[in-house]
């Protein structure tokens, strides 16, 4: 059996390379970056596999809280390091990420569908963080985005006395919008175009369909939550490190979009 998935599995990276090859000769400028994508997923996959027993068979309070802890830290170094170079956006990604994995983790807690336990709130903990800091890289990046190509229009509002909330309003309407295309995406062809890991996996281990739907619901809403609260947070959060408490342009957002154009 392991043979056989080992067979399987050098056939679909196959696929890939060739993938990678053609993206590199037809120049989309992608294919370095997803290589090493493709390279570090296997090598922390297969690890995280080798050592998940002894991770989720530790039965300690503060020990599954010190793994979260890790989880978000490194999730938000991940999230920033998806968005135009910008200083002070570490910070920003922490508090998201923490604040809105934190806040659906603690109300499975207090609502017993998961114990405090490594083994279950690691593995749905994990799902909600990693959801999280894409949604938070998405806002992020696009929030980046959207003030650099309307930098002048900024400017021209906050020389007119507005404040930076105002002045920056429709573009982080617009970056929460796009943060969370993915998670509406996702509620919108539940059931009908997939049904998602949680579920399924229920279903083949002989629960009863209605009873892995609402565990899956419970979870898709946790995640849509989750993503939502991360990634209002960051792109407030971002707001202090891009503008001064004078309301203008920090010299340090200036000079890291003016490094990215050259």
């Amino acid at each position: 059996m392991n043979n056989f998935m080992i067979d399987k599995l050098f056939g679909i990276l196959l696929l890939v390379f060739a993938l990678l090859t053609y993206l590199k000769m037809r120049a989309f400028k992608v294919e370095r970056e997803l290589a090493y994508a493709v390279i570090r997923a296997i090598i922390q996959l297969m690890t995280i596999a080798f050592f998940l027993g002894i991770i989720i068979s530790i039965d300690n309070p503060i020990y599954t809280i010190s793994v979260i802890g890790f989880m978000i830290l490194f999730a938000a170094h991940i999230a920033r390091t998806k968005v135009i170079r910008v200083p002070g956006l570490y910070e920003p990604a922490v508090i998201g990420i923490f604040v809105g994995s934190v806040i659906t983790i603690t109300y499975t807690v207090i609502a017993n569908i998961f114990p405090l336990q490594a083994r279950f709130i690691i593995p749905f903990g994990s799902m909600v963080i990693a959801n999280a800091m894409n949604s938070t890289a998405l806002a992020l990046n696009r929030y980046v985005g959207e003030i650099k190509a309307h930098e002048d229009m900024i400017e021209s509002k906050l020389a007119l006395a507005l404040p930076v909330e105002v002045a920056c309003k429709t573009h982080v309407r617009e970056s929460v919008r796009a943060s969370l295309i993915p998670a509406i995406s996702t509620l919108e062809s539940l059931g009908l175009v997939w049904i998602p890991g949680t579920m399924s996996g229920m279903i083949l281990g002989g629960a009863d369909p209605i009873w892995a739907a609402q565990y899956q619901l419970f979870v898709s809403f946790s995640i849509l939550f989750g993503d939502a609260v991360s990634s209002i947070l960051a792109i407030y959060m971002a707001t202090k490190a891009i503008f001064t408490k004078t309301h203008t342009f920090s010299e340090k957002f200036l000079q890291s979009i003016r490094n990215s154009n050259r």
